[in-house]
């Protein structure tokens, strides 16, 4: 019986190996940089998202101190997926008191937010951009990426 379940585990596990190792195409994607502004000034540490429909995964930068953003698929500022894109933009802040922390490198202020946000304390507020840009059902921005490089600048108001 132990044989058994030990070789319907390998067979298991060389099945999910064969099948992510099996050259699957990826989907086309394209170069998208831009610029961020909220009324008419560049907003620093945002996250931009470009998600195709039925795509396997979103396209993410984050701004630098002058607003700009690249965007990453698979590898480092590859771009985004050809095609109709609807477009997020996320900034969050600690509230105060919240302290820095980091789900990668969890500590005692990672610990602290999350008991504090268990308890129904707010732990990150979005201040310098409206909350309805970071919802792609009410953010309205959509882009068509092409073949090439492209350009969204994206202004929010």
């Amino acid at each position: 019986m132990e044989l058994r379940i030990r070789f319907g585990l390998v067979l298991t596990i060389s099945a999910a190996l064969l099948l992510g190792c099996s050259g699957a195409k990826r989907p086309a994607i394209a170069k998208v940089t831009g610029t961020v502004t909220y009324k008419g000034k560049a907003v620093e540490g945002a996250q931009v998202s470009f998600m195709a429909e039925g795509a396997p995964r979103a396209a993410i930068g984050k701004t630098d101190a002058q607003g700009k953003y690249q965007l990453t698929t698979y590898e480092p500022n590859d771009g985004a997926l050809i095609g109709k894109n609807t477009v997020t933009v996320t900034k969050v802040e600690m509230a105060a008191g919240a302290g820095a922390a980091s789900a990668e490198k969890p500590d005692k202020n990672y610990g602290q937010m999350m008991a504090k946000a268990a308890q129904g304390v707010p732990v990150a507020i979005g201040k310098e951009i409206p909350q309805k840009y970071s919802n792609p059902l009410t953010s309205k921005l959509e882009f068509v990426v092409k073949k090439g490089s492209n350009t969204y600048d994206i202004n929010l108001e």
